[in-house]
């Protein structure tokens, strides 16, 4: 699962371009799990809603379309 401080590499799959961010928050939603917030390095990928965020374990979940890196080594 990402935590904060991790980087997020996103994937979009129709075009393979590739956005960065580092997540700074993670909030529990009462539907029983995590948004996690990012700060994206430059463009926003469209997909991303800055009122919710991702879902923590779509990010963890879905490795086609997410890299979690931690301390340097991708961790998905």
């Amino acid at each position: 699962m990402p935590k904060i401080g991790d980087m997020i590499v996103k994937t979009c799959l129709s075009t393979r371009k590739e956005y960065v961010g580092i997540v700074y928050e993670l909030t529990y939603q009462r539907w029983g799990s995590y948004a996690a917030f990012i700060n994206w390095s430059s463009e926003v990928p469209p997909t991303y809603k800055e009122k919710h965020g991702y879902v923590a374990t779509n990010i963890y979940n879905l490795r086609d379309e997410f890299q979690i890196i931690r301390n340097g080594e991708n961790i998905t």
